[in-house]
């Protein structure tokens, strides 16, 4: 027989229409498995209402609960980040291994000397050319055009700090995620 409205409804007997009330009274005439259902869990009612001492929490539970809840959070926050961290490393792992492969079957060793020298080369060129056009671009640009370039690099660079320092700051206020 199929027991499952019935049990249901003797733990929510609160809560019943007067023709569930009706239905549950006549299952429980007939039968004796829910009827004895129903007077355990009367009796059990009854020893929880009737205790006279109701247990509460030592002192400073909530303060101990909340405490442990932040540090249980910031420990799956940690584990999450090396969890993630860890992906990041085997992906990238994983493709360079892939990329080495790669390289290994479609090149020759002579290639990869040719490319490294040639880069190297390159360079080591384009440096001594960057650096030869700034001195150019010093030795003939007035002295107050240097003087204001300078400045505005220099202010340019201090606001950046700033910025930087300002985002440092909140977010070591208030946190990375809004609470």
């Amino acid at each position: 027989m199929n027991h499952q409205p019935y049990e249901r409804w003797i733990f929510e007997s609160d809560s019943l229409t007067h023709a569930e009330q009706e239905a549950l009274a006549t299952h429980l005439a007939t039968c004796k498995e829910c009827a004895r259902l129903r007077q355990k869990w009367s009796q059990l009612e009854e020893e929880a209402l009737s205790s006279p001492v109701m247990l509460a929490p030592q002192p400073g539970f909530t303060r101990r609960w909340r405490h442990s809840l932040i540090e249980r959070r910031q420990r799956e926050q940690r584990r999450q980040a090396w969890r993630f961290f860890l992906f990041l490393v085997a992906a990238t792992t994983l493709v360079f291994l892939s990329l080495v492969c790669i390289l290994l079957l479609t090149t020759s060793p002579t290639e990869w000397i040719q490319a490294a020298v040639h880069t190297l080369a390159t360079t080591a060129s384009t440096f001594a050319a960057a650096r030869g056009l700034a001195f150019t671009w010093l030795s003939l640009a007035p002295a107050s055009l240097n003087i204001i370039i300078g400045i505005a690099l220099g202010l340019s660079f201090s606001i950046l700090v700033l910025i930087w320092t300002f985002a440092i700051w909140k977010t070591a206020l208030t946190g990375v995620w809004n609470r």
